[in-house]
């Protein structure tokens, strides 16, 4: 009786500290600084970088914007559509290696595709405004993305 009552205390402290460790690894990741994990890298904030300008530029730059808009949306829409095909495949009850490895090809092909066509508006801005505003806008717009939050160590990998 006591090597039962001695293993379920065990039991009992193990399936407490695994729930414990699991909990902190699970709200490290999901409380974390967003812009800290890949995907989020150069981050751009339109808004903030809108207003840091003057009122006289904000007009052309919206006109950039708006030009590009349906191509940018277009490739974020390809983007999200294939990451819920991974998704279907991911919970599939047969998984197929092959389409799962060439699903995170097209995945990242289009991801790459949809970063790079984000250059062209980001350049015909740059070639719209003068030199102060140019500095400010930019400034502004990437101002969160090289900053980290303090919260993790930098050497931590998860």
């Amino acid at each position: 009786m006591r090597t039962t009552r001695r293993l379920s205390i065990a039991l009992l402290a193990s399936l407490a500290l695994n729930l414990f460790l699991g909990g902190m690894l699970t709200s490290q990741w999901i409380f974390a600084d967003r812009k800290d994990r890949p995907h989020h890298v150069g981050r751009f904030d339109r808004q903030g970088a809108r207003a840091a300008i003057d009122e006289q530029y904000r007009p052309a730059v919206d006109a950039v914007w708006q030009r590009h808009k349906a191509a940018l949306r277009g490739r974020v829409r390809a983007v999200r559509e294939v990451r819920r095909r991974l998704r279907q495949q991911l919970v599939a009850e047969e998984l197929d290696q092959a389409a799962l490895a060439q699903t995170y090809e097209e995945l990242h092909a289009r991801g790459l595709a949809a970063r790079n066509l984000f250059g062209k508006p980001l350049a015909e801005i740059a070639a719209v405004l003068p030199a102060e505003e140019r500095k400010r806008y930019f400034q502004a717009g990437f101002a969160k993305s090289g900053k980290r939050s303090g919260k993790r160590r930098p050497d931590r990998t998860f």
